[in-house]
C-alpha cells in the first residue's frame, strides 16, 4: 500500500518530467540494443547501479538531516495542490518523493541484476536484458540529476 501512495505522489508531481526522461532512456537503450552487438557486461551495470543507489541514499540523508534555513523554507513553499484529495505538496516533499521513488527503482533493479542472471541466463537474450537495464539506469541518472538541481536551487535560494 505504501508503494501505491509513493507512486501516486510521484506521478502527480513529476508526470511531465517522467515522460521526457522515459522517452530519452528508451531511445538510448533501443539504440544500444540495435547497434551495440558485443554486449555490455552485467557486472558493469551492477556496479553503476550500486554507486547510484549509494549516492541517492546519501543525498536523501543529507536532505533529511540538514538544518539549512533554505531547506526549512522549502518545507513551507507550496508547488502543487491535488484537487481530488485537497492535499498541498511542498517543494521539500517533492524532492523527498523523487528521491524515494528513484531509490525504489534502483533497489528493484539491483535485485533484478543479482537474481535474473543467476537463474535465467540461458533463456533470456542477454542483449535485450542489458538494454532494458541500461534504460532503467539512464532513467535513474536523469532523475537524480533533476533532483540534485532542485536541491541546489533550494540551497542557493534561487528556486
Amino acid at each position: 500500500m505504501n508503494l501505491l501512495v509513493l507512486l501516486y505522489d510521484y506521478f502527480f508531481l513529476y508526470w511531465k518530467s517522467f515522460i521526457r526522461q522515459f522517452i530519452v532512456a528508451c531511445f538510448i537503450s533501443i539504440i544500444y540494443f540495435y547497434f551495440h552487438k558485443s554486449g555490455m557486461p552485467i557486472e558493469s551495470i551492477t556496479n553503476i547501479m550500486g554507486i547510484l543507489f549509494g549516492f541517492s541514499i546519501s543525498t536523501l540523508a543529507i536532505l533529511i538531516s540538514n538544518d539549512n534555513k533554505n531547506i526549512q523554507l522549502s518545507q513551507s513553499y507550496d508547488v502543487k495542490k491535488d484537487k481530488k484529495t485537497n492535499k498541498t505538496y511542498t517543494l521539500y516533499f517533492k524532492i523527498i518523493t523523487g528521491l524515494t521513488f528513484t531509490l525504489v527503482i534502483q533497489g528493484f533493479t539491483l535485485l533484478t541484476l543479482l537474481i535474473v542472471p543467476a537463474f535465467i541466463y540461458d533463456q533470456c537474450p542477454i542483449d535485450l536484458f542489458t538494454a532494458i537495464i541500461l534504460g532503467i539506469c539512464i532513467f535513474c541518472i536523469m532523475m537524480i540529476i533533476h533532483i540534485v538541481i532542485e536541491l541546489f536551487l533550494i540551497i542557493i535560494k534561487s528556486a
